[in-house]
């Protein structure tokens, strides 16, 4: 199976050696699985969306598609400190898939934040209520959305297995990767 893996840095792996990366694990450990990791730091949902459109005009090149996006657009949006409103995040994903409906997609939902993401500057303070509601829901409302496809991270990971509070260190990859290992192991990937 060749999966296509669109997202930001926490698809992407972002800040730990490329063996220590979460899909880079994934596919080392599942030998029939072909990943091709599109995460992109700092992309925003539309960001994602566009480059895996690019990338999947390309028609049979990829079994099923991987697609966790909208944490930076929550994080940023928080900043304004006031409630977010999620729902364009979960129609734009909704409409990516509807049409791309031939395609099997899976929808990851990302891990949550912790407060060490205020000491390493991806969260002010005041912000951080708001980001961590809106993840919350954001979540939810992608399980909702998506019931059987959901690939959940949200409350996986414990306080050190991160490595600034957003992104995870390298155990905390290797988590997303078991976890992911076995999703895809039960899926009949």
């Amino acid at each position: 199976m060749h999966l296509l893996a669109a997202g930001d840095s926490l698809t992407y792996g972002f800040d730990v050696p490329m063996p220590s990366r979460w899909l880079t694990k994934l596919a080392a450990a599942l030998p029939d699985l072909q990943v091709t990791n599109l995460g992109m730091c700092g992309a925003g949902l539309d960001q994602v969306l566009q480059r895996a459109e690019r990338t999947l005009r390309e028609p049979g090149a990829y079994d099923r598609l991987f697609l966790m996006a909208g944490s930076n657009d929550i994080m940023q949006d928080a900043e304004n400190e006031q409630p977010l409103n999620i729902r364009p995040l979960v129609r734009k994903i909704t409409a990516f898939t509807s049409a791309h409906a031939a395609l099997p997609i899976v929808i990851g939902i990302p891990p949550e934040i912790t407060k060490e993401a205020i000491y390493t500057g991806w969260q002010s303070a005041p912000a951080f209520p708001y980001a961590v509601a809106a993840f919350q829901e954001y979540g939810d409302a992608l399980v909702r959305a998506f019931p059987q496809a959901t690939l959940d991270f949200r409350r996986l990971l414990a306080p050190n297995e991160y490595d600034d509070g957003v992104h995870p260190n390298i155990y905390g990859y290797a988590k997303m990767a078991k976890h992911a290992q076995t999703y895809f192991a039960s899926s009949n990937s």
